[in-house]
C-alpha cells in the first residue's frame, strides 16, 4: 500500500474517532434526559413560590412551643453554656428587634423606658431543654444603659435554641422596681386602666408581634383586660406585666415559670459553636 493511501486511511481513522468522542455522550445524555423528563410531574401552571428556610421554621417552632403545653410546675434540664462570638451577635441581633419596640411603645408605671442599642452579658448563658417536648432555650442575663435618665437596666432574655427569637424578657432597675412597688400599693381596683398603652402603641405591638413570630392572622388574638395581653398560636399568651421581682415582664409569660434554679448540673458544660 502506497504512503499516500495508507496517510488518507490514517486520517479518516482519527476523523471518526474524533467524531464518536464527541456524539456518543450527546446521544447518551440525550437519551438519559429523555428517560428522567418521563418520570418528571411538572407543576400545571409552571410558578410556585418558595418560602424562606427561616420563616418556616419561625412559625413551625411557634407552633411546637404552643403545642407542649408549658407550665408552672414542668421542669427543664439546665445546661451551662459559654458564651462565644457566634451566640452573642445572634443575641443582639434580636435585642436590638425588641428595643426598638419598648423604646417606642412601653411608658407605664410612671415613666417609659429607653434602652441602649448594646448590650453587656452580665455572666454565661444557661440552656433549658425539655426533652419529652424537645423545647429548649437560652437564658441570659445581661446590662443595657438608659441614656436619658443615665441608669442601667438588667435585662434576662429566654430566647428559642432553634430560631433565636426572644420569648420573654425580663427588665429591672431600682427606679422601675420603686414605681412597680409603688403601683402595688395602689387600693384602686381598676389601676391597669391607668397604665393603658393607647390603641396606637397597642396596634405598633400586634404588627410586630406578627411579623416577629410569623403568626397568621387566625392565629393571633388581643383581649382587652390589664395593660397588653394577646393569644399568639391559641395557647401562648404573650403580654406586659409587673414581676414578682419587681420588674417588667415582656413575652410569653409561662416561659419563665420553667427556669428552675434548684436544676442545675455543674459537670454538665457544653460549647455552642
Amino acid at each position: 500500500m502506497k504512503t499516500e493511501t495508507k496517510n488518507i486511511i490514517a486520517m479518516i481513522t482519527i476523523f471518526l474517532l474524533i467524531l464518536i468522542a464527541v456524539l456518543v455522550p450527546f446521544i447518551f445524555n440525550k437519551i438519559f434526559d429523555g428517560r428522567m423528563e418521563q418520570q418528571i410531574r411538572y407543576i400545571a401552571d409552571g410558578k410556585y413560590d418558595i418560602v424562606s428556610s427561616e420563616e418556616k421554621s419561625v412559625m413551625k417552632r411557634m407552633e411546637e412551643i404552643a403545642a407542649s403545653g408549658i407550665e408552672t410546675g414542668k421542669v427543664f434540664t439546665r445546661i451551662p453554656i459559654y458564651m462565644n462570638d457566634v451566640l452573642f451577635n445572634r443575641i443582639i441581633k434580636e435585642y436590638r428587634e425588641w428595643r426598638k419596640l419598648i423604646n417606642k411603645n412601653i411608658d407605664i408605671f410612671g415613666g417609659d423606658v429607653y434602652l441602649s442599642r448594646d448590650i453587656t452579658i452580665y455572666d454565661n448563658v444557661s440552656l433549658y431543654w425539655d426533652y419529652a417536648s424537645d423545647v429548649s432555650f437560652y437564658v441570659c442575663r445581661t446590662v443595657a444603659g438608659e441614656y436619658k435618665k443615665k441608669q442601667k437596666y438588667i435585662i434576662t432574655m429566654f430566647i428559642d435554641k432553634e430560631t433565636y427569637k426572644i420569648l420573654y424578657m425580663q427588665l429591672d432597675n431600682e427606679d422601675l422596681s420603686k414605681r412597680i412597688m409603688e403601683f402595688w400599693q395602689e387600693k384602686d381596683k381598676n389601676k391597669y386602666n391607668q397604665y393603658k398603652l393607647g390603641q396606637d402603641k397597642e396596634k405598633n405591638i400586634d404588627v410586630f408581634l406578627k411579623n416577629y413570630y410569623h403568626i397568621p392572622e387566625e392565629e393571633f388574638k388581643r383581649e382587652k383586660n390589664d395593660i397588653y395581653i394577646a393569644k399568639i398560636f391559641k395557647k401562648l399568651e404573650w403580654d406586659i406585666w409587673e414581676t414578682p421581682t419587681a420588674g417588667i415582664g415582656i413575652g410569653i409569660r409561662a416561659v419563665d415559670y420553667v427556669t428552675d434554679d434548684d436544676y442545675y448540673d455543674d459537670d454538665s458544660v457544653m460549647w455552642i459553636n
